[in-house]
């Protein structure tokens, strides 16, 4: 099954973007679509990445589906309510209307993103929560470590930088493969800083078992 890449922004100031054109990264097998971002151009920095997830259902569709789902519901409540049978409606209608509010919840959570961006001596990682709630945080350069964390069957797990005794997870909402096109831009754009960020990779152990041809 084919994974949907996530959107992932990369505007370079005064440098090129590891592939394709307008300063954009080929993560998987095409290039990511880039959504506008303007607190990707409020920071004159060296690099500054955005990553937001990938949503399959935008707003027109979510509310196509929610319509759609919603009429007939809307009908057999009605049905059931002049035929005398109340629970069947009450019921219906509380399922439908869960439903709808787990879509609106869903799009508002999907509506999210996360920058990384290079300020001075240090790396500012901001998060931003679809209900518009912010969390900063910063990571000195110097004795920076990227730890990568890579499964044998699934490939990249996890990105963690890491100072000292903090941690911080890096670039969630992309899947294994866009993980490795992100760690790759992510040092070369570091590199072009002038700033080194030394790279610990962990291999854990094999979740499935791989068959053995003779």
């Amino acid at each position: 099954m084919p994974i949907e890449p996530a959107h992932l922004r990369l505007p370079f100031a005064g440098g090129e973007a590891e592939s394709g054109t307008d300063n954009q990264v080929v993560v998987g097998r095409r290039s990511i679509v880039t959504t506008s971002c303007k607190a990707c151009l409020e920071h004159a920095t060296p690099f500054h990445f955005c990553i937001s997830p990938n949503i399959s259902l935008g707003h027109r569709a979510t509310l196509v589906m929610i319509v759609t789902l919603g009429v007939p519901a809307g009908l057999l409540s009605v049905l059931f309510a002049v035929k005398g049978y109340w629970p069947i409606t009450v019921f219906s209608s509380a399922s439908y209307l869960g439903f709808a509010a787990a879509m609106v919840c869903s799009r508002i959570s999907l509506n999210r993103h996360e920058q990384v961006f290079l300020s001075n001596d240090v790396l500012v990682i901001e998060r931003s929560s679809g209900l518009g709630k912010r969390t900063r945080m910063q990571l000195p350069t110097f004795g920076l470590r990227l730890e990568s964390t890579i499964d044998p069957d699934y490939g990249h797990l996890g990105l963690t930088l890491r100072h000292r005794a903090r941690r911080v997870e890096l670039a969630r909402d992309l899947s294994p493969a866009e993980k490795s096109s992100f760690q790759a831009a992510f040092l070369a754009a570091m590199e072009a800083a002038g700033r080194t960020v030394r790279l610990t990779t962990v291999y854990t152990l094999a979740l499935t078992t791989r068959e053995q041809s003779n």
